[in-house]
Order: C-alpha cells, then sequence, then structure tokens
C-alpha cells in the first residue's frame, strides 16, 4: 500500500508541475502578445 500511495503522490506532484509550467508559458505569452502590440500601437502614434 505504501508503493501505492508513493506513486499517487507523485503522479499529483508531476501534475501539478506541469499545471505550473503551462501557466507559466500562458503568462509568458501573454506578456510577449501585450508587449508586441504596445509597441506596434507605439510605432501607430508616430506616425
Amino acid at each position: 500500500m505504501m508503493k501505492f500511495d508513493n506513486m499517487e503522490k507523485l503522479s499529483a506532484t508531476q501534475s501539478t508541475r506541469l499545471r505550473n509550467i503551462a501557466l507559466f508559458l500562458l503568462m509568458i505569452v501573454l506578456i510577449v502578445l501585450v508587449a508586441h502590440e504596445g509597441y506596434d500601437f507605439g510605432q501607430w502614434l508616430k506616425k
């Protein structure tokens, strides 16, 4: 039973880590998009 409990705990931590990585990547994508849009907006204002 102990082995099974450890396996469940391991899979739980792995899924949590995957979710954290996914959120981190999503944040990076959002930041890049916002920065890019902001840059485009700045270029448009300069015209």
